[in-house]
Parts: structure tokens; C-alpha cells; sequence
């Protein structure tokens, strides 16, 4: 699964918010989910 799928996954089980929470949560920082979205 790549990163993206994870990230996808973890705003569904959210209801479609992405929370800082879970961001925190899964060690995922904004610049770098930025740079995966823009990226794709």
C-alpha cells in the first residue's frame, strides 16, 4: 500500500476531515502530504 492509499484511508475512517490529529498520529507532516498531493 502506498503512501497516498494510507493517507486516503486515514481521511475516510475520519469522515473525510483531515484532522491534525491524525496527521500527528500517523507522523505525517503537512509539507510532506503537501509534496505527496502535488506530486500526484
Amino acid at each position: 500500500m502506498s503512501v497516498i492509499d494510507k493517507i486516503k484511508e486515514l481521511i475516510k475512517e475520519n469522515n473525510g476531515y483531515m484532522s491534525t490529529a491524525i496527521l500527528d498520529k500517523n507522523k505525517i507532516s503537512r509539507n510532506y502530504l503537501k509534496f505527496l498531493i502535488e506530486k500526484n
